[in-house]
């Protein structure tokens, strides 16, 4: 079991007190953060809010039993960070132990396993602090003594002898329980405050709601524009030598709270427009500022504040503003990387810069410049992995490279290298592969990377071992799944993983299997859509499914069958494309849904219904030429509705209409679509050639020894 904070209780007679005369003596750092880099998502958000932590005004200053309530709580130390590189490690832990106030334990199953998680422990005791010890519960059972949900390191269960070595006794740490069923994130964050500052926890509180009143009073769109005006005006204002890095400081924690902790609270809003100003002054700022003039810290707090701004421009598809942040953030972590060559912090930092610039240029369409970018981020992930071979965190930061690289192949480049990426990657992750809770992650990591080598298969015209990828990829979704049953995210990945396999079944012409694995999707897309009827990334997958399945009934005769699914993938396209923002691919779907409708009503006889349906999915194409003029995808559905519109027209006798609209569908795929074997592609290619050329003659050839076999494509004989 644990306990949770019980530090003193700053009543009135307290406060009377005199200050206690044995006091520890100052140290460098409020806090040493040991965890396992499992949970390293939690410890940077973790020393993000301690560091970024003001004390309330009427509790500062106050005795405690650990001195006088400081201002804030920084710097705390984060050992896996600062000390990537070092070249005597267990010295320089010691070193930073001794150096720190407090003993914070990110406790976790994964912590309990940790051999140095356990040795920072038994040497902070050693020091005889141990009573200056926090646990912060962040996964695992604090009830369990032993077992895989054991959260507490056994120098955190065992009390330690004179010795320093753990006797059989056992203990109840403190801690607080930032699970959803224990504390709570917040609360156990504000239980974890008032044990390091020594008062108790409803002091804090009260002082908290005090604050977090006048705040609320004071935060609107007004305030945070005086707020904006005051940090620059502050900012530029500073002159004095002694005063300015101090004055600095401040500012720029403040600047740190208005884009980071303001922005977690304004973003589900979509209120992040209100941070337009702030982030205004910030880069007027920022631009008058010399990196050379600026401490480590102050470096890496401006990058830091740049990357974030970066971020909610690049949100709100300002990329120009977005790009001016990032590559300012860029500037600074070049130069902590000069200024430390041996920190992996510092290159890694640098890395994400080179990121978000790449990023940025592929969001724009800039793709050698994304390039270029990326390749500099490959290039600094491998100098990491040079720097720690052993280094689990740095050898995954490389194939986060990789992959990047190698999506920009397979949609703008070299089908091959990015096939030979992907390859690579399913390598690696089934080499970190196991089975402790820890591995979850890398099972998804490999899930995924299989299923983009069943992508890039597909764009090769390999559809037997696309295929086979993503079967494989289902079965890495359903042992995730059978950890996790209610995990949604995971529900839908298998869905859309089980549906590329019937597609890639139709494709082959296995309508049996394709059926099969077709109803299987559709089955979970469709209890995902009950879950959530908002939800229009689950709807569409669902109408896709439908739609698909329309497409086999019709093959085999089922005619009635084929046109209630259509008609229903038909209504949730409609729903999705009427939405607030629907992406270019809801807008195709929609108009896709209405030329598959009008293929079906032409079998059952209705060639005006048909007609129809294929001038309403060209009349919603058109709207989408001029600002997506360069996507394929566009193509494909322009190219099959111009045959249905021309069989349609032909049904009813309108012979020179039909000939035009089938001459339209040939000059667009001969134009767009034969130079792939991707069966997306190849089928709308397919079905409006001639095949009156040399040039048509050898793709339709090279399209077949694909083994594309579609239902109704090929004409007989």
């Amino acid at each position: 079991m644990a306990r949770t904070f019980e530090p003193v209780s700053l009543t009135p007679a307290a406060l009377d007190t005199e200050p206690a005369t044995d006091l520890p003596r100052p140290c460098r750092y409020r806090a040493f953060l040991s965890y396992s880099h499992t949970d390293r998502k939690w410890a940077r958000w973790l020393m993000r809010r301690l560091e970024g932590y003001r004390v309330p005004k009427r509790l500062v200053g106050l005795p405690s039993p650990v001195g006088p309530v400081p201002r804030r709580l920084a710097p705390v130390f984060r050992d896996r960070e600062e000390l990537a590189s070092a070249s005597d490690l267990s010295a320089r832990i010691v070193d930073a132990l001794e150096d720190s106030a407090s003993l914070i334990v990110l406790a976790s199953p994964a912590a309990a396993r940790s051999r140095w998680v356990n040795e920072e422990i038994r040497a902070f005791i050693r020091s005889g602090r141990g009573d200056r010890i926090f646990a912060f519960v962040v996964d695992g059972d604090p009830a369990a003594v032993v077992g895989d949900e054991a959260c507490f390191p056994e120098a955190l269960r065992f009390r330690s002898g004179p010795d320093g070595e753990l006797t059989g006794e056992l203990l109840e740490p403190i801690a607080a329980d930032a699970r959803p069923e224990g504390d709570g994130r917040q609360r156990a964050l504000g239980k974890l405050i008032a044990g390091m500052i020594g008062v108790g926890y409803d002091d804090l509180r009260q002082r908290e709601v005090q604050r977090r009143n006048q705040r609320l009073i004071a935060i609107t769109a007004a305030s945070i524009l005086g707020m904006a005006v005051t940090v620059g005006l502050a900012l530029a204002a500073y002159l004095a030598r002694e005063d300015a890095e101090r004055r600095r400081t401040q500012a720029e924690n403040l600047l740190g709270f208005m884009v980071g902790d303001l922005r977690d609270s304004l973003e589900p809003l979509g209120r992040l427009d209100l941070l337009d100003k702030v982030g205004d002054e910030a880069m007027a700022y920022f631009s008058s500022v010399e990196p050379g003039d600026l401490t480590d810290d102050g470096l890496s707090r401006q990058a830091q504040a740049l990357t974030q701004i970066g971020e909610v421009r690049l949100s709100q598809a300002r990329y120009d503003e977005a790009l001016a942040s990032f590559s300012r953030a860029y500037e600074r972590s070049v130069e902590l990387v000069q200024r430390q060559p041996g920190a992996g912090g510092r290159l890694f930092d640098r890395g994400q810069a080179e990121f978000w610039i790449g990023y940025v240029a592929w969001q724009r369409r800039d793709i050698e410049r994304a390039r270029e970018w990326f390749t500099r981020y490959l290039d600094t992930s491998a100098g990491l992995v040079a720097m720690d071979p052993d280094s689990e965190e740095w050898l995954l930061e490389l194939t986060y490279a990789q992959h990047n690289l190698a999506v920009l192949e397979l949609n703008h480049g070299d089908l091959d290298r990015a096939a030979s990426v992907f390859r690579d990657q399913v390598r690696i992750y089934a080499e970190l592969d196991c089975d402790e809770p820890r591995c979850d992650g890398i099972k998804e990591d490999l899930a995924d990377a299989v299923g983009w080598q069943a992508l890039t298969a597909l764009k090769q015209g390999q559809l037997e071992a696309a295929l086979g990828h993503f079967l494989e990829s289902r079965t890495w979704h359903a042992d995730l799944l059978g950890a996790a049953p209610d995990n949604r995210s995971l529900r839908y990945e298998y869905a859309d993983e089980v549906l590329n396999a019937g597609r890639a079944a139709y494709w082959l012409g296995r309508t049996g299997q394709a059926r099969a694995l077709l109803e299987e999707g559709a089955g979970v897309a469709s209890d995902l859509v009950a879950h959530d009827p908002e939800n229009l990334k689950w709807r569409s997958l669902s109408a896709g499914a439908l739609l698909t399945l329309a497409r086999i009934d019709s093959t085999q005769g089922r005619n009635a069958e084929a046109e209630a699914k259509a008609e229903a993938a038909l209504a949730d396209f409609r729903t999705i494309f009427q939405s607030e923002a629907p992406a270019l691919n809801d807008k195709a779907n929609f108009a896709r849904a209405h030329h598959v409708r009008g293929r079906l009503r032409l079998q059952a006889g209705d060639a005006r219904g048909a007609e129809r349906d294929a001038e309403t999915a060209l009349g919603l194409l058109q709207g989408l030429r001029e600002p997506w003029r360069t996507e394929r995808r566009i193509d494909i559905e322009e190219t099959l509705a111009l045959m249905v519109l021309g069989d349609a027209l032909a049904a009813q006798g309108h012979r020179d209409k039909a000939r035009e609209a089938w001459r339209s569908a040939r000059r667009l795929a001969e134009a767009r679509l034969g130079d792939t074997l991707d069966p997306r592609v190849a089928e709308a290619y397919v079905r409006a050639s001639a095949r009156k050329t040399d040039r048509a003659d050898a793709h339709l050839a090279a399209l077949r020894a694909t083994g594309l076999a579609i239902p109704g494509l090929w004409p007989e004989g």
